[in-house]
């Protein structure tokens, strides 16, 4: 069943809020929202930004490689690091959609976060990222409702 898309903003929103105020009583989280170069989609990134800096959480923009990071439709930014300069992966991953969601350099990062215990965190379509990583694999996640019947047929051991 599709969620509808505002309620689907408001649950993150929600949920980027907790994390906020969890982080007010408790050192603050590290986040890295990460980003291919070529691509991640505005909105999925900088909301989560925009919300989580606003709340005094230790939040960066990790892109694959040094250089500008195209933000769908049309602004670039730079980031703040890149995968290479992270030596200790975040506590927390948030991981927008992207031009690539099978790139192999943040395939492989993720991989490794996930294994020494960063929590990862999709919004909309940075499902497909999670999911070409591996890390949906036997697990529930959601997807913008447009992908979500796409999603279920490429990747059909993730509900």
């Amino acid at each position: 069943m599709a969620v509808p898309t505002h309620r689907l903003c408001a649950a993150v929103a929600a949920g980027l809020l907790a994390l906020a105020a969890a982080s007010a009583q408790a050192a603050a989280p590290r986040v890295a929202i990460v980003a291919e170069n070529s691509g991640a989609e505005t909105t999925d990134l900088l909301v989560p930004l925009a919300v989580l800096r606003d709340a005094g959480v230790d939040v960066r923009i990790v892109a694959v490689a040094s250089g500008s990071v195209s933000l769908m439709p049309g602004l670039t930014i730079l980031p703040d690091v890149t995968l290479a300069d992270i030596e200790t992966p975040p506590e927390i991953a948030v991981v927008p959609a992207m031009h690539d969601p099978d790139g192999a350099a943040l395939r492989g990062a993720l991989r490794e976060w996930a294994a020494r215990g960063t929590l990862m965190v999709s919004i909309c379509d940075g499902a497909w990222v999670l999911a070409n990583a591996g890390l949906l694999t036997d697990r529930a996640a959601t997807s913008h409702w447009f992908s979500m019947s796409s999603l279920r047929s490429d990747f059909p051991a993730t509900r």
